[in-house]
């Protein structure tokens, strides 16, 4: 929960932008977010599609019929109940399974250029987050996060993030509270 010191930041974000992309276009934009009111914003809308997705794993039986085989196969699976149990039961405990307490939220999104954006946001990130280990920052991708900003269109025009852009990826960054070696 310490915070990150800006100049690390901005190294990070500079590691970001020597990333290689489809013609090197770049095209990516990055939103760096350290106000914890603002963070909380996004750990909510994660909470509530999470229980969503609850809600539909607990009726998979009746929906199953509804839906592509891929979430019939997600919603049918012991596994995702199960993982859904756990996370609540941290977010029951006052602890943050979203984030995890890191002190900075990285969004990234593109306009849609073809199946490239999607990649070039993946190798930019990467950058970023060997960027980070090499200053003793860690780093997660939050795939959860990601998915909540694509699907919320609230949570998106609070961010200010055009309906014409799509997220690709958000990063965290904190001081690690374990070292390995």
């Amino acid at each position: 929960e310490d915070p990150v010191p800006k100049e690390d930041i901005k190294k990070v974000l500079n590691a970001i932008r020597y990333a290689p992309s489809a013609r090197n276009a770049q095209l990516w934009r990055f939103l760096v977010i350290t106000n914890p009111e603002e963070i909380e914003i996004i750990r909510n809308a994660v909470i509530k599609m999470m229980k969503l997705l609850e809600s539909i794993t607990k009726k998979a039986k009746i929906i199953k019929y509804f839906v592509p085989k891929r979430i019939r196969d997600i919603i049918e699976d012991p596994a995702t109940l199960a993982g859904l149990n756990k996370f609540f039961e941290h977010v029951d405990k006052g602890e943050d399974p979203v984030f995890y307490g890191a002190p900075v939220v990285i969004i990234t999104y593109t306009p849609e250029y073809g199946d490239m954006s999607g990649n070039d946001v993946g190798i930019a990130l990467t950058y970023g987050m060997l960027a980070a280990q090499s200053l003793g920052l860690g780093s997660c991708w939050i795939g959860y996060a990601q998915e909540a900003l694509s699907r919320s269109k609230k949570i998106r025009k609070h961010f200010k993030i055009s309906k014409r852009m799509n997220v690709k990826g958000v990063l965290i960054l904190g001081i690690p509270s374990v070292k390995y070696y």
